[in-house]
């Protein structure tokens, strides 16, 4: 199941565009058990239809640098605030 849970969520994101692609592998790479990045990518990935999916990848150029230097369970609070004030207003 996590092989293809991964592939399934990068598959997804791909779709989405490169920099939520880029995102999505980030959380995979910076989680030491696999598992926990389920939720963070899920996460990340839904928001696609809240928002539509070109909010969600301009949002994800934002996030680049916030995933390469906060741990995965930062990375939800980051989203949640992104969700409130960059996708709300732009």
């Amino acid at each position: 199941m996590p092989e293809k849970f991964k592939r399934m969520n990068r598959k997804w994101a791909k779709k989405i565009g490169p920099n939520t692609y880029e995102v999505i592998n980030r959380i995979f790479l910076k989680t030491k058990i696999e598992e926990q990045a389920y939720n963070p990518t899920l996460a990340v990935l839904r928001l696609g239809g809240s928002y539509s999916n070109k909010r969600l990848e301009n949002a994800s150029v934002e996030l680049h640098f916030a995933v390469s230097l906060l741990p995965v369970i930062n990375i939800l609070g980051v989203f949640w605030l992104l969700s409130k004030i960059y996708l709300k207003n732009n």
